[in-house]
């Protein structure tokens, strides 16, 4: 099964940058939210593992529903009806699935 992430070594290669490391310890404060939250990282191998979950995820729904559907969504494209926006008809399946599926 196809996924943009992890079929990606450039996206890789950013995660795995010497300064990421740095990076985190900014955007995460130094992990001041794990004494608050329990879903917080406490550390930089939590968060990254994280973020690589997070990113996997991603690359899986952009590789195996929005890419095969991009076209089809593109021409047909979203219009007004009644004075109504309406998006594209495998935009509205996607949606409707995704909410069912959380």
């Amino acid at each position: 099964m196809a996924n943009y992430y992890n079929d990606n070594p450039n996206l890789q290669f950013y995660l795995d940058h010497p300064l990421m490391k740095r990076i985190v310890e900014l955007k995460e404060r130094n992990f001041a939210d794990k004494d608050n939250y329990d879903y917080a990282p406490v550390d930089y191998e939590d968060a990254m593992e994280n973020y690589r979950r997070v990113l996997d995820i991603t690359g899986d729904i952009t590789a195996n529903i929005i890419e095969p559907n991009s076209e089809s969504v593109d021409l047909e494209g979203p219009h007004l009806e009644n004075g109504r926006m309406i998006y594209a008809s495998k935009t509205g399946a996607f949606r409707c699935r995704a909410v069912t599926a959380a």
